[in-house]
C-alpha cells in the first residue's frame, strides 16, 4: 500500500468554501441513481456508497466544525440494514457534538410511484457507550431494496484535536468519496494517504491559502478475509496530525515531531510518565519481597500475578490514566492504562527496567513509524529487560505467561515511552510456536464402529488459546475441538490435565466412537480428524490483506489403525511432502502398514506467521494441495 505524505500549511477560510456544485441537492435524487442496480467495479454488493462528502474548518472561535453529507443505495435484501445508522463521538467534558441531523429516503411504492420519507427528530436518539464516547443511532424510514438514503450532520469539537483520519473506502463499493480540509491560522498538518497503488487519487493542495481537498472514485469493498487483521490497515484512508503551530512571535515551533520528543511529553504528564516513580502507600514491605525474589523472571511473573490478583480491571481498554495510581492503588481497580503502568511502578521499585509500551492491538490496526501520532495506539503495556531477555506483559491478561508476547500485539510496533530508551520495537516472537502434538490409537468393532483414544497436547499460544476457551466455555469445549470435524463422534469420556499450570501444556483425552463409513463393500478411514483443519479458508480467486496467522506453528498428528484380521486396505495413500517458497510452510503425510495397523502421520509447520497480499495465489495453491491430501480416506476391503 502506497503513502503519500505532505503538509497542509496555515490559513483561515469559510467553511463553504468546498461546495459541490457538481451534486445533486440534499433530497433531489438523478434518475441514474434511482434505475441503478450495480457498479461494475465490485458486482453483486448489497449497497452502494453513491457519495461521501466531508468538510472540515472552523467556526469563529477556532473550533473544529466537520460537515458530513453520505448518499447510499440499497441493492439487496441485506442491505437494507444500512439504513440503521450510527455516529461514535467523543462526549467526554462535552468536548464533541452532533447537530444539525437531517435525513430523506426515496422509495419506490407498490403502484410504482416514488415515495419521498424524511427522517423525524424524534427517531433519533443518543446513548452513551462509556465514560468517553456516545453514540447517536437513529433508522432511516421506510428502507427497502432500490431505497436511496441520504443523510448529514455536523460535528462540533472543542478544537481541531478532534479531526479524525478520512476512510475512502468501506465494506460495500463507494462509488465518489471526498474530503476537504482548512485550517486556523496558527495550526500546521501532516497528512499521510493510504492506497493501493491501482486505485487512483486527486490531491488539491492549496500551498497559499493552506487548504487541501482528497478525491477518489470507483473503490470496490473490502469485506472480511480469513486470517485479516484490522480492516482499517487495508482501506483506503487518509491520516492527519499535528505537526506544529506558529507562535505570537511568529516561529513555528514543532507539536511532538519525534519519537523521542513525543516521549519526553509523555513522560512529564500527569496522565502518563509522571506517575511512574512516584511512591504508594504501604508499599515498603511489599518492594521489599519482591526485591528478593531471584531470579529477575521470577520477580516479573510474582508482580504480574500479585496485580492481577488484587487490581480489578473495569473493563475499559485505555492507554492513558483517568485517576492517579495512588487512588487505583487504594480503590483496588482501574482501567488497563492504570493496571499496567502500576504494575510497571511496582516493577521498577523493586529494581527492574520497566518502560511503558504504547501498542496497537491487532485489530486495532497497524502502527505507522514515519510520525509520532499516539491516537493509533489503543492501550499501554510493560516492556521489562531482564536477565538478557526481554519481555512483553499485560496485567490484565490472566491467560499469557510473561515468556510470551501477548497474542493480540504480536506481529505489530509498540512504542517504548522513555526519555532516554525511547523508540519504536518490533514485537515479534521467534522462539514460540502454536504447538499441537495428537497421537489417536483406532479399533475397528464388529458392528463397524470406530472405537478410538486421543491425547491432545498443546503447548506455548495454542496451550493459551484452549486453556482460556476450556475456562471460559467449558462444555463448548470438546464440540469446538473434537466433534466439529466429525459430526457422527460419540464422546465416552474427556479429561482436561495440567489445567492450572500456565507454563506446562495442556493435555487433553479423549475416549470416543464413531460410525464407520461404508462406500458399498468398501469401508473408508478418515485421515482428517481432531487437527482443526476442516475447511479451506483460501478460496477466494483474490486477496486484499496480508495474511496474519499470528504466530509459527508446529502441528503434529500421529494416527494408529488397528485392522481387524478380515481386512486389509486397498492401497495405502502415497507420502507427500508439500513446500512453500523458502520453505516459510511444509506440510507432510506418510501412511504405512506394518502387522494389521495402518500408521499415519501428518505435520505441517508455519514458519513464518506473516504473508503479503501478493503471495496469495502461491499460498492458495498450497492450501489446495494440502486439503485434497487431508480428505483423502484410508479404502478398506476383505482379505
Amino acid at each position: 500500500m502506497k503513502q503519500l505524505m505532505c503538509v497542509v500549511m496555515p490559513c483561515v477560510l469559510a467553511l463553504s468554501a468546498n461546495a459541490q456544485a457538481n451534486l445533486p441537492e440534499f433530497g433531489v435524487f438523478t434518475t441514474q441513481e434511482k434505475t441503478m442496480t450495480g457498479v461494475d467495479f465490485d458486482k453483486g454488493a448489497e449497497a452502494v456508497v453513491i457519495f461521501d462528502i466531508g468538510r472540515a474548518g472552523n467556526n469563529d472561535d477556532y473550533s473544529l466544525v466537520v460537515e458530513r453529507r453520505i448518499r447510499l443505495k440499497v441493492l439487496k435484501e441485506k442491505g437494507k440494514e444500512r439504513g440503521n445508522i450510527e455516529i461514535p463521538f467523543f462526549s467526554k467534558d462535552n468536548f464533541e457534538n452532533i447537530v444539525n441531523i437531517e435525513g430523506v429516503v426515496y422509495s419506490v411504492d407498490e403502484n410504482g410511484s416514488p415515495v419521498i420519507t424524511e427522517l423525524k427528530k424524534a427517531d433519533i436518539y443518543k446513548q452513551k457507550e462509556n465514560d468517553r464516547i456516545s453514540m447517536i443511532r437513529f433508522a432511516m424510514p421506510n428502507v427497502q431494496v432500490g431505497s436511496i438514503i441520504e443523510y448529514r450532520y455536523q460535528s462540533n469539537n472543542q478544537h481541531y484535536g478532534g479531526l479524525e483520519d478520512w476512510f475512502f473506502q468501506r465494506d460495500i463499493p463507494t462509488m465518489y468519496s471526498s474530503f476537504f480540509l482548512s485550517v486556523p491560522a496558527n495550526l500546521e498538518f501532516t497528512y499521510n494517504v493510504h492506497k493501493s497503488l491501482d486505485l487512483p487519487i486527486k490531491i488539491d493542495n492549496q500551498t497559499k491559502n493552506g487548504s487541501v481537498k482528497f478525491e477518489m472514485s470507483n473503490i470496490a469493498g473490502l469485506g472480511d478475509e480469513p486470517f485479516m487483521d484490522a480492516a482499517k490497515d487495508f482501506l483506503q484512508y487518509v491520516e492527519f496530525k499535528f505537526s506544529g503551530y506558529m507562535s505570537r512571535s511568529g516561529g513555528k515551533i514543532n507539536y511532538m515531531s519525534t519519537w523521542k520528543e513525543s516521549a519526553r511529553e509523555l513522560m512529564t504528564q500527569n496522565y502518563f510518565g509522571s506517575q511512574l516513580d512516584k511512591k504508594l502507600s504501604n508499599t515498603d514491605e511489599l518492594i521489599a519481597g519482591f526485591k528478593a525474589i531471584e531470579p529477575e523472571e521470577k520477580r516479573i511473573e510474582a508482580i504480574k500475578q500479585y496485580i492481577f490478583k488484587n487490581i480489578s480491571w473495569n473493563g475499559y481498554k485505555l492507554k492513558f490514566i483517568d485517576n492517579s495510581l495512588k487512588e487505583v492503588w487504594e480503590k483496588k481497580k482501574g482501567n488497563s492504562g492504570e493496571i499496567n503502568l502500576l504494575m510497571a511502578n511496582l516493577m521498577r521499585g523493586s529494581n527492574l527496567k520497566a518502560y511503558p509500551l504504547l501498542v496497537s492491538e491487532r485489530k486495532n490496526g497497524l502502527v505507522g513509524t514515519d510520525f509520532p501520532i499516539l491516537s493509533q495506539f489503543n492501550k499501554t503495556l510493560v516492556y521489562i529487560e531482564a536477565g538478557g531477555n526481554k519481555y512483553v506483559v499485560d496485567g490484565t491478561d490472566e491467560y499469557t505467561p510473561i515468556k510470551l508476547v501477548p497474542e493480540n500485539v504480536l506481529n505489530t510496533k509498540g512504542f517504548l515511552v522513555d526519555v532516554k530508551e525511547a523508540r519504536v520495537i518490533d514485537l515479534n516472537d521467534e522462539k514460540y510456536t502454536r504447538n499441537n502434538m495428537i497421537n489417536v490409537v483406532y479399533e475397528i468393532t464388529g458392528n463397524n464402529q470406530l472405537k478410538g483414544e486421543a491425547v491432545t497436547t498443546s503447548a506455548d499460544y495454542a496451550r493459551i488459546d484452549r486453556g482460556r476457551f476450556y475456562k471460559q466455555n467449558k462444555d463448548k469445549f470438546v464440540g469446538r475441538y473434537f466433534v466439529s470435524q466429525y459430526p457422527g463422534l460419540s464422546i465416552d469420556s474427556f479429561a482436561v490435565q495440567q489445567l492450572d499450570d500456565e507454563l506446562a501444556p495442556l493435555e487433553q483425552y479423549i475416549s470416543f466412537s464413531a460410525p464407520l463409513q461404508s462406500n458399498g463393500d468398501y469401508k473408508l478411514l478418515p485421515i482428517n480428524q481432531f487437527t482443526g483443519l476442516e475447511v479451506n479458508p483460501f478460496l477466494n480467486d483474490n486477496r486484499f490483506s496480508t495474511i496474519n496467522f499470528g504466530n509459527k506453528q508446529n502441528l503434529n498428528i500421529i494416527e494408529q489403525f488397528v485392522l481387524p484380521d478380515n481386512m486389509k486396505p486397498e492401497a495405502l495413500p502415497e507420502s507427500v511432502v508439500l513446500y512453500m517458497p523458502e520453505k516459510s510452510m511444509v506440510f507432510g503425510r506418510t501412511v504405512s502398514l506394518d502387522e494389521g495397523i495402518v500408521t499415519v502421520q501428518l505435520s505441517l509447520k508455519i514458519n513464518r506467521p506473516v504473508y503479503k497480499a501478493s503471495e496469495y495465489v502461491v499460498l492458495k495453491e498450497f492450501y489446495k494441495k494440502m486439503f485434497a491430501y487431508l480428505d483423502e480416506q484410508i479404502v478398506l476391503t476383505s482379505k
